[in-house]
């Protein structure tokens, strides 16, 4: 999406093209080999007026959705209506990634986008496991909430608002750079959560997903307390699943998928909305 968005290919948009080219480890989790070619694009790009604009279109069709998402929680009725309401909104709010949409920076207006986004809301996802979730959310203490995209944060602060009518407290991961438009520490203040939450933690130095040789101290430490984690985002999925096994902590993602391998894991093709718990 980058390198459509920034024109001329730069040095760094080829050593990108080279590091693909060159093969992949698929021993590693894919969040590795993400992270590595959008820092290749991102040392030499920075933010482009067209990057700008592509954030810019994304975040307003966020502010556009809430009102909605508001009243359709709202209308939901008991809490665990309300909960499973919200969790479907903050799935359905993946596609507002540019890759999600399919577009890159060929993406329609903010009220189009807006618009795609709620028709998702109305499809039966894939996979839906809220129910399982909220049962396990009524006994839970402390929650990690692992955060994509800055866009996604105003539908993120929806579900962070239903987690806390039963946990106690929630900590906020998000990425240490803006990288591809992940939500960071500035965002989560913009999005008025850093008020909502308990803590806010830096994942790294800057990742697209979690990068586990690279994932702070902290954070890993607040994995090891919390009762369960909510993570958002198909890079995050990647990450957080493939460690499972050494985190020993229920798992609840929600993301749309964009790509066939991914979706084929639940048993679909293309894009489709995913809620999977884990435990």
């Amino acid at each position: 999406m980058e390198a459509r968005a920034l024109g001329k290919p730069t040095a760094a948009q080829d050593e990108a093209r080279a590091y693909v080219a060159k093969g992949l480890d698929l021993a590693r989790t894919p969040s590795v080999h993400l992270t590595a070619v959008h820092r290749m694009v991102a040392k030499s790009a920075g933010m482009t007026p067209a990057l700008a604009a592509i954030r810019a279109r994304t975040r307003d069709a966020a502010i556009r959705l809430v009102q909605h998402a508001e009243r359709a929680i709202f209308d939901a009725g008991d809490a665990e209506a309300r909960f499973a309401t919200a969790a479907r909104w903050a799935a359905a709010g993946s596609h507002l990634d540019p890759r999600a949409a399919g577009r890159g920076p060929d993406l329609p207006d903010a009220d189009a986008l807006a618009a795609e986004v709620m028709a998702i809301v109305k499809e039966t996802p894939a996979v839906d496991d809220t129910a399982a979730a909220y049962e396990l959310l009524k006994k839970a203490r402390a929650v990690l909430f692992v955060h994509d995209l800055a866009a996604d944060l105003p539908l993120d602060r929806l579900l962070v608002n239903e987690i806390l009518q039963s946990a106690r407290r929630v900590f906020s991961v998000v990425s240490g750079a803006p990288l591809a438009g992940r939500a960071t520490i500035d965002d989560i203040h913009r999005a008025h959560l850093a008020n909502v939450v308990n803590e806010v933690l830096p994942m790294g130095p800057g990742e697209i997903g979690m990068v586990w040789e690279e994932t702070g101290a902290d954070v890993k430490g607040k994995l090891e307390v919390v009762d369960l984690i909510v993570s958002r985002g198909q890079a995050n999925f990647y990450a957080l699943h493939e460690r499972e096994k050494e985190i020993l902590k229920p798992l609840f993602c929600l993301f749309r998928t964009q790509c066939d391998p991914v979706a084929e894991q639940f048993g679909t093709k293309g894009r489709a909305t995913i809620l999977k718990l884990w435990k």
